[in-house]
């Protein structure tokens, strides 16, 4: 079995794993007891995917299959809903391949297991996505197709047994929409999801899929959109489950106009609305991303502050804001943010650092501190500092033989 990733670097796969959710397309919004306003721990639920991750990996099932117990019975009684668990099973094991026969030794130990079989068919799930890629179709070969649909072929499985193991089987039909969106064609798809949405009229997880799944890239329509809001609506669902769909369908959009349509500026435009509705660092990085490419160095100055007002010590969003200062001319603003960056470990703030110092720009010219930045990003491995290091030892030595 391929080595775990070490509880030490839990943090960073998770992130890793939650931008590659995003980036696919799938939904990830568990909402639990938690503010709309500032929504970055429902999207990004690191403590419960650490908790779920670890007793797996330490091959405790009857305490996993116990947790998933009560909280599947906490769903069924309309205590706490079940995109929240569907998101924090989607977390932990996001494409980590060493977690497969672990996912299986638990469906062993408890082959009746709900949760379990929900849990592998949302890791197989991400396998095929990752294997597929995230380029549009006709830049993705068939072989990589083909990789995917043989793991969608297993998540299927798993979610047909995890039908017929629970009453309530939502986030299996939740987990079958999202599938089924890339093959079955979105005419399907819509009877799939109003068929199911009909059956569990309360279910967020099926609401949250569904608003993925109908979307434009899928062949469906903002018209759609408008409807699914409507039904929710009309469902009487919680203002704040509606107010999480509203975000979804700006990302959904965002995504439609940044990677199928090649219209980034309305992209942007989404992402905003997207982060008015619920402060998640995602629509920030995907804003700044936008603007940064089309050289919008304001707009970078919007989506960073955005981003730093919620999240003030952001090393993306001090390293962006710091790059727009510059870039608008405005050296010695940008000096704080790429000193914060730098001790918080960023190696390209570092190396930035190091440049000033050398060359005295936004700070007095010092060849120590500038050696010491560019030491600092060459042994996290950034060649720009490694290169600077010896561009600032020759000039070293050049003024010592002069």
């Amino acid at each position: 079995m391929r080595q775990l990733t070490p509880r030490s670097d839990h943090k960073k796969h998770l992130r890793s794993a939650w931008i590659a959710i995003m980036l696919s397309g799938a939904p990830i919004f568990p909402l639990h007891a938690h503010a709309m306003e500032n929504c970055d721990s429902i999207l990004y639920s690191e403590e419960r995917a650490y908790h779920i991750r670890d007793l797996l990996a330490d091959k405790k099932y009857d305490a996993l299959e116990t947790e998933m117990a009560n909280r599947l019975s906490r769903i069924e009684k309309g205590i706490d809903n079940d995109e929240s668990l569907r998101s924090d099973l989607t977390f932990a094991f996001y494409g980590d391949v060493a977690f497969e026969p672990l996912l299986t030794d638990w469906i062993y130990a408890y082959p009746k297991s709900y949760a379990a079989r929900i849990a592998r068919a949302s890791y197989f799930y991400s396998v095929g996505t990752k294997k597929r890629g995230g380029k549009v179709a006709d830049k993705t070969s068939e072989e990589q197709f083909r990789e995917m649909r043989q793991e969608f072929r297993k998540a299927r499985e798993d979610i047909q047994e995890a039908t017929g193991l629970s009453k309530t089987p939502t986030l299996a039909y939740a987990q079958s929409f999202i599938i089924d969106r890339n093959e079955a064609g979105h005419a399907a798809v819509l009877r799939e999801i109003r068929d199911a949405q009909a059956k569990f009229p309360k279910s967020l997880a099926l609401r949250i899929a569904a608003t993925y799944a109908i979307g434009p890239k899928w062949g469906g329509s903002v018209d759609e959109f408008e409807e699914s809001l409507k039904a929710a609506r009309d469902a009487r669902l919680p203002d704040a489950e509606v107010k999480m769909m509203r975000y979804g369908i700006e990302m959904e959009s965002a995504g439609f106009y940044e990677e199928m349509n090649q219209q980034p500026g309305r992209a942007r435009e989404h992402y905003l609305i997207a982060a008015s509705i619920c402060s998640s660092a995602y629509p920030w990085y995907a804003a700044m991303r936008i603007s940064k490419k089309s050289e919008d160095w304001e707009g970078l100055l919007v989506g960073a502050n955005g981003l730093l007002a919620f999240r003030p010590t952001d090393v993306t969003g001090l390293e962006n804001r710091g790059y727009a200062n510059e870039k608008l001319n405005r050296i010695p603003a940008s000096v704080p943010d790429y000193q914060a960056a730098a001790d918080s470990g960023s190696s390209w703030a570092q190396n930035k650092l190091g440049y000033m110092y050398m060359l005295g720009q936004g700070v007095s010219k010092d060849a120590a501190k500038a050696k010491l930045y560019f030491e600092k990003a060459a042994a996290q491995g950034n060649k720009n500092a490694a290169a600077n290091l010896i561009e600032l030892g020759a000039a070293a030595g050049k003024n010592k033989g002069q």
